[in-house]
């Protein structure tokens, strides 16, 4: 069994703040989708096969930090 221990996901809410402070980000949406829809990260993981899971972990990264205010 492959279990991935570093995969981050970001909730609705944090997605929203983020776009606030740093509205270049949907780019980042339509390249990493399964980052932000939990449904189709589920769908790769399901891909993967039995043998392997994930444990996710929220981004954990200050909103400001992200528009590059500190």
């Amino acid at each position: 069994m492959k279990i991935d221990v570093f995969n981050h996901i970001i909730t609705p809410r944090y997605r929203e703040a983020r776009l606030k402070v740093a509205p270049r980000l949907p780019e980042q949406e339509r390249v990493m989708p399964a980052l932000f829809d939990l449904d189709a990260r589920f769908r790769a993981v399901d891909l993967a096969g039995e043998r392997y899971v994930q444990i996710f972990e929220h981004n954990t990264r200050r909103v400001f930090g992200v528009g590059g205010h500190f």
